[in-house]
């Protein structure tokens, strides 16, 4: 608009001055920002929350980290650990209703005939030992025996008949 008034700045390039951000990293709260404070920096706070008691009331991060440069008068972020007790884990109770069905779906179908796993074994190892017993006697039988080991004759005990 004609006749209003303008203003111009002239920046001689330099901008405000850099500052080194101190590094603040297992200070307390109030220790951290009294030394961020006199470097000429604005300090903010933010709670997080910590797994360790030992943590609590600690500055466990800082944006922008110590070591870098900023410009005087800005804002840095300290992250300060909230100590929280972690929840037990949750308890687990045995059930109290037995099971309607057999461990193992009680199909039957794998052999155990819906039994429980061990009972199942050692049905397989009774089952294995009775064929191991009729293979015997199938080999009984090849040689022209009857199937059937004759009888022993019954073992005297003590000395025999006086000769």
């Amino acid at each position: 608009v004609l006749g209003s008034g303008v203003t111009i700045r002239v920046s001689d390039g330099t901008g405000p001055p850099l500052k080194r951000v101190s590094n603040v990293l297992g200070l307390s709260q109030e220790a951290a920002k009294s030394k961020l404070q006199q470097k000429g920096f604005e300090v903010k706070v933010e709670q997080v929350e910590v797994a360790e008691e030992g943590l609590h009331g600690v500055v466990v991060d800082q944006a922008p980290p110590g070591g870098t440069k900023a410009e005087e008068g800005s804002t840095v972020v300290i992250y300060v650990g909230k100590y929280v007790e972690p929840e037990p884990p949750p308890t687990t109770e045995p059930p109290t209703d037995p099971p309607t069905e057999p461990p193992g779906g009680g199909g039957g179908g794998g052999g155990g005939g819906g039994l429980p796993a061990p009972m199942a074994a050692s049905g397989v190892l009774l089952v294995l030992g009775t064929l191991g017993s009729l293979a015997g006697r199938v080999r009984s039988l090849r040689r022209g025996g009857r199937g059937r080991r004759p009888a022993r004759p019954a073992r005297r005990l003590g000395p025999g008949p006086a000769a």
